[in-house]
């Protein structure tokens, strides 16, 4: 069960979202950044495989929450199709396992390829159904079914039972804390930097007045002292 997430900043490593899907309570078997296939240069997109279809669903629902980042999340699209072989155009296997291993015309199911082929337009004949299209076709019924049958697949093991996941509450804010206000945050470092000024102000001031008192007491016991 896979599901992508988008615009993730680079510079968080795979290891943070695995413990920010831990954290939730999500079962996750691997994260993996995607590469761009020219450079291998990784991108913003980041692949995660879960342990079962409720927590992909349960991750789909509630997003990504790393640090003080919201990411929504998506389902990675299945792919229906199934496997045609080229040479004798049957399904679900390719041609490096093909038994028949003698070429079939895609377009009028004699022994040789497609390009070498002179048969007229009216004489196509699919080597699956015997419809008049090719057999590539996705008009063949056979490929409808052979999709159908992967579609099957697909939802029995989507649906595989598991112990239901807790879904965080999206206003929970243990979970999602909010961000602070840009505008309150300015105001508290400009309180606190007015608030360290006058305590250091008023502490060179206290230190002043200290100092002439202690001068004034010292003088006035000397003449004290001198008198007697």
């Amino acid at each position: 069960m896979v599901a992508l997430i988008k615009r993730v900043d680079l510079e968080i490593p795979d290891n943070r979202i695995t413990e920010a899907l831990t954290k939730v309570g999500l079962d996750a078997v691997n994260v993996t950044r995607l590469n761009r296939k020219e450079g291998n240069i990784p991108i913003s997109t980041i692949k995660i495989t879960f342990k079962d279809a409720n927590n992909r669903n349960t991750f789909i629902h509630i997003g990504l929450q790393v640090d003080s980042m919201h990411v929504n999340a998506e389902a990675a699209s299945q792919n229906k199709k199934s496997v045609q072989c080229y040479i004798c155009h049957q399904y679900n296997h390719v041609a490096k396992y093909c038994k028949t291993k003698q070429q079939i015309c895609a377009k009028c199911c004699d022994n040789h390829r497609i390009e070498q082929c002179t048969a007229a337009n009216d004489a196509i004949k699919c080597n699956n159904c015997k419809g008049k299209y090719l057999a590539t076709a996705n008009d063949c019924p056979n490929v409808l079914e052979q999709e159908k049958r992967m579609l099957n697949l697909i939802n029995q093991y989507s649906s595989t039972s598991s112990a239901t996941t807790t879904t965080p509450l999206l206003h929970d804010s243990n979970e999602f804390p909010s961000l602070p206000n840009m505008y309150q945050r300015q105001q508290d470092l400009l309180h606190n930097d007015i608030l360290d000024e006058l305590i250091n102000l008023l502490t060179s001031k206290m230190e002043k007045i200290i100092e002439e008192t202690n001068k004034r007491l010292f003088k006035s016991l000397q003449q004290k002292i001198l008198k007697k």
